[in-house]
């Protein structure tokens, strides 16, 4: 038993020894160094943007209806047709409407000439106020005899009433008041045409002529109607004619958009508008087309506040000439509202935190020196630095986590 205890002993003396050997003496232990990442504080350009999400409208669209009534005969476009301004999508049946045009074209010649025949009658020489009185001799003269009649025709008319005179006779007053009573209406007539032409109508016929230019004004626009055309230059969207089907005015029959220029739409609170400018970069990026990135131009800005968001609409133009963005797609636009030129940058990652303060490390001599910092704005992958931080500093990007100010350092770029 005393020598198993011995045994066991032996051991545990022996690595207390060894042990204790291992260990220096007080105040003689190294200083762990730590390796580190760094990177220099550069200078770059920073700008305050206001990122709004946004919906792409066409610049151009037209809802293109009909304008005349009638039978749509033929159908020249199609959804998704490229057209031109002018291009013809589809023409209705104008047999009715050339009539009317051909009638109000003669009916235009037709006052012309009179008009032009009144001038004339006034300036020739051989027609003087002989002709006019006698016109009105043989109208006065017309007219006694007529009121004469008229009167003996009623008297006449009361006695065959009363069955005084019999049929025969009345007939007879009757055919004589019938042939009076045209001789009045043409020396009547006759004074007029004298009259006219003479000059004294001349006002009448222009008036006359005015109103057979609007007719065959109104003739030829229903007849030239009578052929759609598109009002803007772009793709057919949608198309709602047929052939066969009547077209009423009013009726959309097509639908036409221009992508060659796009808006991207957005709205803008009361805060941030005071700060955009008409006719400023906008940087634009589509969800729809990852990959790609757009620049446009802030083209409008509302003055008045949207009262169903309560914001102000602004809108966004961009260049699309290969119509790779859609109208109804959904964008993003970053208008930037203040930027500093050639100001300190760091990385994002060697930005630390500690009591709502900022701080980042330093390497130089050989230790980690924490310094305070203070930022300004932001960009992609970098802060600008106001506060803390020269140019060419050594500034650590990797390792920085648990670092302490004083701390040995070696650096591993």
């Amino acid at each position: 038993m005393k020598k198993l205890l011995v045994l066991i002993l032996i051991p545990v003396f022996l690595f207390a020894g060894c042990a204790k050997k291992d260990v220096p003496a007080s105040g003689t232990s190294e200083e762990k160094i730590k390796y580190v990442k760094t990177t220099e504080v550069k200078t770059m350009d920073f700008g305050n943007k206001l990122v709004l999400p946004g919906k792409i409208q066409p610049k151009e669209s037209a809802l293109v209806t009909a304008k005349v009534s009638g039978t749509v005969l033929t159908v020249k476009a199609d959804m998704g047709s490229r057209v031109k301004l002018g291009d013809l999508l589809c023409k209705i049946d104008d047999t009715v409407y050339e009539l009317q045009y051909e009638k109000a074209a003669a009916g235009l010649k037709n006052a012309q000439i009179t008009l032009e025949r009144l001038k004339d009658y006034g300036k020739d020489s051989k027609l003087g106020p002989q002709q006019i009185e006698l016109a009105r001799t043989q109208y006065n003269t017309a007219k006694i005899n007529y009121d004469s009649s008229e009167k003996e025709y009623y008297r006449t008319k009361s006695l065959y009433d009363s069955s005084v005179i019999s049929q025969a006779e009345f007939e007879q007053w009757e055919s004589q008041y019938n042939l009076i009573k045209e001789q009045f209406e043409s020396a009547k007539s006759n004074l007029s045409q004298v009259e006219r032409n003479h000059g004294f109508d001349v006002q009448g016929a222009e008036i006359a002529l005015k109103i057979a230019q609007n007719d065959y004004q109104m003739a030829k626009e229903n007849y030239n109607d009578t052929s759609v055309l598109s009002p803007i230059s772009g793709i057919v969207v949608s198309r709602s004619a047929s052939v066969g089907e009547n077209a009423a005015p009013g009726t959309p029959v097509f639908s036409v958009v221009n992508l060659d220029t796009v808006y991207l739409e957005s709205g803008v609170s009361e805060q941030s508008i005071g700060s955009l400018k008409e006719g400023q970069e906008v940087a634009v990026t589509i969800d729809a087309l990852s990959g790609h990135s757009f620049v446009g131009k802030l083209t409008n800005i509302s003055p008045a506040l949207d009262e169903k968001t309560s914001t102000y609409p602004v809108k966004v133009e961009i260049e699309n000439k290969d119509n790779l963005i859609k109208a109804g797609m959904f964008g993003t636009m970053e208008i930037v509202t203040d930027s500093h030129k050639n100001a300190l940058a760091i990385p994002k990652e060697a930005v630390l935190q500690e009591s709502g303060s900022y701080y980042a490390f330093v390497a130089k001599s050989g230790k980690a020196v924490k310094r305070a910092i203070k930022l300004g704005f932001s960009e992609k992958e970098y802060y600008e630095v106001l506060q803390g931080l020269e140019t060419g500093e050594q500034i650590v990007i990797v390792g920085n986590g648990d670092l302490k100010d004083g701390e040995k350092v070696e650096i591993k770029n």
